[in-house]
């Protein structure tokens, strides 16, 4: 056989890099008109107000310091926070942030596939379908996934330094070898620091040691099985596979250093399953069906939805298929390595990096996630296209006939991708539209109540909120909202009942102490009331609502016997705080009415001003209105203490 000509010329490196980042900005274009998913975006940016402060010294020191969202990852909240800094809330800000990391993630896949094994179009092609692929709009899409988006971009330039490392580690270039490996470790460092998943990333190393990078000397392979010509551009030092492992023990280091910490940090927020919720045989059959559903999801992507229930049953027939077929591709696959070894590394790293998310540590509600096909899919494009072109090679006239179909999957990629999109519009249509494609959804139900209720469809509200019940009795976020609606539909009765039953299941849910004050400063009963806003504050300190609400009840309660002026300015001052860049009208004028309980009228009457000002700016024209004639009544209370005794 004639080998492959090396390097291709440079014209053609840098106009497939432009073409990606073209045609990817091209095909989720649709992005930039869709807004926040109230599922996740409101404790990444849209109700997180160490976000929305920007770019600040002490927001820095908060992202290390300090566990959200059942998740430790400094550089994803970092990135967070300059978007506000940059955008402010305007969506299109982090959408447009999550394609361009999608877009450099492509580039930087084509890169490495290129440096390692110098075949120009194959990589191109992998990079091309990671790229347009329709199960990565998910991470794409939402602005809470950025974490795929950013741990990826570390991650593939880990991988990239790895590669220079290896291909130059001689004695003459001793030095630079030690530095591309330093860059390497820390790029790995930031990665972990965006999303854990990449834990699996030194057992990746080990699998390019293997293809293309041939280091392993334990094994002897021939050019031309290897479907692209090994180590382009540099020196190869053979290694045994001990001496490879132990070459990676830093990598290795830091990936036990983040599965510890994100396992008890995701631990303690309570997002793990126990054994006695979801059972070893259980998980077991899960992650089997999980890795042939997503494969098939990547073949025929239909029914895409934003999240699939976890069902204890996954049924036998299934699970009893996916194990047949996942061990007889892994058999086959070994009979094959000696000679196609990129079969191995391909179906090698989509089995190792879905690991940490196929559901042996359950977390959360998901029985599977688009989203964590972002890397593992990889591998299986790459065993594929390098597949499919060592047959094309051999028989020269299917050269064209491959060429067309090749750029016809892209483009059937691309269109069912912009289809997707459609769906990211907004919560409410993403919701309706996993409701169509799942069944006993949950989860779906219960945020698609949430837009509702935003909306004031609250009857329909209501309806979802009790499916989500019906189908997970232990739901007490379903719960308490669903009290919250029935509230609002003149039923505080049941909602009180609703209440009492969830605080008994669980007293420790500070919201629903909220809520439950609520109802009892309705009904009149304020000592009661103000001891459950207390009792929330101390479960949850930084709860802006019960401060605020508690505030609110200090400063204008009609009985004077419970009005107290400077606990409302403290309280209502703390709301604001917690509330940074967040602080709308309503907080403004709690403050304000607090500052004038408090005998501060000259301060009430500015506050009141800027509360005013901050509500026809969200054009909420009622709650202007009736700030104006509270600051008009501050200013005669002003004019009343300030005139002759």
């Amino acid at each position: 056989m004639i080998p492959r000509q090396p390097d291709k010329p440079i014209h053609r490196t840098v106009w497939i890099c432009l073409g990606l980042v073209l045609v990817t900005f091209l095909v989720y274009a649709r992005v930039l008109n869709c807004g926040f998913i109230d599922y996740d975006d409101p404790d990444y940016v849209t109700a997180n107000p160490h976000v929305q402060n920007g770019l600040t010294v002490q927001g820095i020191v908060w992202a290390f310091s300090h566990v959200h969202s059942s998740n430790w990852h400094p550089m994803t909240w970092i990135s967070h926070m300059l978007d506000c800094q940059l955008w402010g809330l305007n969506p299109r800000g982090p959408h447009l942030v999550n394609v361009g990391f999608h877009a450099l993630n492509a580039v930087l896949l084509f890169l490495l596939l290129q440096r390692l094994t110098s075949a120009t179009w194959r990589s191109a092609l992998v990079a091309g379908l990671f790229a347009w692929h329709p199960l990565h709009v998910e991470s794409v899409a939402w602005v809470a996934e950025r974490k795929d988006v950013l741990s990826t971009f570390f991650g593939l330039l880990s991988l990239l330094f790895y590669v220079r490392y290896a291909q130059n580690k001689s004695p003459l270039n001793l030095q630079h070898s030690t530095l591309n490996y330093i860059l390497a470790l820390v790029l790995f460092a930031l990665g972990l620091m965006s999303k854990p998943m990449l834990v699996t990333l030194p057992l990746v190393l080990l699998l390019l040691d293997w293809w293309p990078l041939q280091r392993v000397s334990s094994f002897k392979f021939s050019v031309s099985s290897s479907g692209g010509t090994p180590l382009a551009g540099g020196d190869r030092q053979v290694l045994s596979f001990r001496q490879l492992v132990l070459e990676k023990l830093p990598f290795f280091g830091l990936a036990a250093a983040s599965a510890v910490v994100t396992f008890f940090v995701q631990k303690s927020s309570g997002a793990v399953s126990s054994l006695a919720q979801a059972p070893l045989p259980v998980r077991l059959e899960n992650a089997a069906a999980s890795y042939v559903a997503y494969l098939a999801k990547m073949f025929w992507p239909a029914n895409l939805a934003l999240i699939y229930p976890y069902r204890p049953d996954v049924g036998t027939g299934k699970v009893v298929l996916a194990v047949l077929l996942l061990a007889g591709v892994t058999v086959l696959v070994l009979v094959l390595a000696r000679q196609f070894r990129f079969l191995a590394m391909g179906w090698g790293w989509y089995l190792v990096t879905l690991l940490p998310v196929i559901g042996l540590v359950q977390v959360g509600s998901q029985a599977m996630a688009d989203r964590y096909t972002y890397v593992p899919l990889i591998g299986v494009f790459i065993a594929l296209v390098w597949g499919v072109a060592l047959l094309v090679e051999r028989r020269r006239q299917m050269q064209i006939p491959a060429t067309i179909v090749a750029i016809g999957i892209l483009a059937a990629c691309a269109a069912v991708t912009d289809r997707q999109l459609r769906y990211w519009t907004d919560t409410r249509t993403l919701c309706e539209h996993t409701l169509r494609v799942t069944s006993d959804n949950a989860v779906a139900h219960f945020i698609l109540a949430n837009v509702l209720m935003e909306q004031g469809d609250v009857a329909t509200a209501v309806e979802h909120y009790r499916e989500a019940i019906r189908l997970k009795s232990d739901y007490p976020d379903a719960r308490l909202n669903l009290t919250v609606a029935l509230q609002r539909l003149g039923k505080p009765d049941e909602a009180m009942n609703g209440l009492q039953n969830l605080l008994q299941a669980d007293p420790s849910l500070a919201k629903a102490h909220d809520k439950l004050a609520i109802l009892l400063w309705q009904q009149g009963q304020i000592a009661s009331a103000i001891a459950q806003f207390q009792e929330a504050l101390r479960l949850d300190p930084d709860s802006t609502e019960a401060a605020n609400n508690l505030a609110w009840l200090r400063a204008t309660c009609p009985d004077p016997a419970y009005r107290n002026g400077p606990e409302a300015v403290r309280l209502a001052e703390r709301a604001v705080q917690l509330s940074g860049k967040m602080a709308d009208a309503g907080l403004l004028d709690t403050l304000a009415a607090a500052l004038a309980e408090a005998g501060r009228f000259d301060e009430a009457v500015q506050m009141a001003g800027q509360a005013r000002e901050l509500a026809l700016a969200e054009q909420k024209s009622q709650l202007a209105e009736r700030v104006a004639k509270r600051q008009e009544l501050y200013r005669q209370h002003q004019a009343y203490r300030s005139g002759p005794d």
